[in-house]
């Protein structure tokens, strides 16, 4: 799988989704530093990329950095306003 994002991005280097799947699949791996260069990058493709930024807050706090973690799912949250989980999680931070 890994692999095959890998090709995806040497095809494409600019679009965003393949940047955030690979997030999410070195998140799954338990790999935290690598991805979040990854959501950072699909946000930076991408600045309208809510779930990348939803997924940077996950990481960001798993590192214990609250007030970056709180910035992002702000930031979720002003591209859609209906995500729930963004307002979930900064539920749990106040």
């Amino acid at each position: 799988m890994i692999n095959s994002i890998e090709k995806a991005i040497s095809i494409d280097p600019n679009f965003s989704d393949t940047y955030y799947n690979m997030g999410v699949i070195l998140n799954l791996l338990g790999k935290l530093y690598e991805s979040k260069a990854f959501y950072t990058k699909a946000v930076e493709l991408n600045p309208n990329h809510f779930k990348a930024y939803n997924n940077l807050g996950n990481v960001l706090q798993e590192n214990g950095k609250t007030e970056e973690v709180i910035e992002a799912y702000k930031k979720t949250l002003s591209i859609n306003p209906n995500y729930v989980e963004a307002y979930n999680k900064l539920f749990y931070l106040y």
